[in-house]
């Protein structure tokens, strides 16, 4: 009889590699491992971190729409209206009379009165806003532009609608 002699106490031989080692798997490596093998491209918390920032903005975005359309907006322009009202008596030009300060003040008051009472709608405000924007340029309102404010103002609280 023969006697096969198998050595299996020598380790069998090591592959030959190459000198310079990736730090990352070349696409066909990655797809040609079993699922259990690789590596995942992200971190397990990432997918959900970038999901929960998402709902968060979303959730953001849509109470914003929500305050703005429910009388948001009309109470941040309240706002806007009475910081104009100072910000404006503090540049009037010496020749603006005390006549024409008192119906600017005047129709201020009755324009922001209106608009919490949602009275007048936002876009009635757009050419007093436009002309208040072009009087402030300067830092200085001259008595025509007060006379022009004092107009876009009385034509803005015309348009009121009844209660």
């Amino acid at each position: 009889m023969q006697i096969e002699k198998i050595d299996s106490l020598t380790p069998p031989p090591e592959p030959v590699s190459a000198p310079g080692r990736r730090g990352f798997p070349l696409p066909a490596e990655y797809y040609a491992a079993p699922p259990g093998d690789r590596r995942p491209l992200f971190a397990p918390w990432a997918t959900a971190g970038c999901g929960i920032v998402a709902v968060v903005v979303l959730i953001t975005i849509f109470s914003a729409g929500y305050f703005a359309a429910h009388g948001g907006a009309t109470q941040l322009m309240t706002f806007f209206i009475s910081s104009s009202r100072k910000d404006i008596a503090a540049m009037y030009s010496k020749d603006v009379t005390a006549s024409q300060k008192a119906d600017f003040d005047r129709g201020m008051v009755t324009l922001q009165t209106n608009l919490g009472a949602r009275r007048v709608g936002l876009e009635a405000l757009q050419p007093v806003l436009r002309d208040m924007r072009d009087a402030m340029l300067d830092d200085k309102v001259t008595p025509d532009e007060v006379k022009k404010l004092v107009a876009d103002l009385q034509t803005a609280n015309s348009r009121t609608k009844p209660k």
